[in-house]
Parts: structure tokens; C-alpha cells; sequence
């Protein structure tokens, strides 16, 4: 995490910076649930997104962990409800091509926010 932040304040960073692709629910004073859906769509049209915990394990050090990668056939933006879609478990491949850009597009560092989401 940044200097200063915990991971309270950093939560809040990542949804201003993706406030319309990122759910997040607190599990505990040092947990989050997130869902984030991707920028990019499967080539017929559906939202990739990927659901983990992240947890502050030191001052300025996460944890993230139980990653899995949906495809969702819904529209993210008309609510949390799932409208069907495939989950893990995956293969390297799926893991290398799906799970992975997710969590790194999820963590990329951006001072303003996602042209996506205005």
C-alpha cells in the first residue's frame, strides 16, 4: 500500500478509481471481499471479473487471496446479482489469460479515474 494508507483509505482509492467496476464489502477491521469486472470482454461480449479477499497483513503489506475469475453474462451495471456465469477451478492457461490481467488491472496504480467508468 501506499505511504499513509491503510487498508480503509485504500479501499476507498480503488473505488474512486473504479467506481462503477469495483464491489467491495468488508469481512472484518482488516478484510475486504471485491469483485472486479474488467475493462475488457470475453470476444462474445461478456464481463470478465475476478472476486478475492484482500486482507492487511502488515502496516503497509496485503494479502490477497481465495482468487477466482468469473465470466458473467449479466450487466455489471444493474446490480451485484450474478445472472449466471463460470467460475473456477481453472487451468494454467485460463489462470495466465483470465485470473491474472484481472488482478493486475484491479491493482494498477492510476491517479485519476478509469475513462470506463465516467
Amino acid at each position: 500500500m501506499p505511504e499513509g494508507m491503510d487498508i480503509h483509505t485504500w479501499m476507498d482509492s480503488k473505488k474512486n478509481q473504479f467506481p462503477k467496476r469495483l464491489w467491495t464489502r468488508g469481512i472484518s477491521d482488516s478484510e475486504y471481499k471485491i469483485t472486479y469486472f474488467r475493462k475488457e470482454h470475453t470476444s462474445f461480449g461478456s464481463y470478465i471479473a475476478c472476486t478475492a479477499i484482500v486482507k492487511a497483513i502488515e502496516k503497509r503489506k496485503l494479502e490477497i487471496y481465495n482468487m477466482i475469475s468469473t465470466v458473467n453474462y449479466a450487466d455489471y451495471t444493474r446490480g451485484y446479482m450474478r445472472k449466471g456465469g463460470d467460475l473456477g477451478p481453472m487451468n494454467e492457461i485460463e489462470r495466465s489469460e483470465i485470473l491474472i490481467p484481472c488482478v493486475d488491472e484491479f491493482l494498477s496504480v492510476s491517479e485519476v479515474k478509469d475513462m470506463n467508468d465516467l
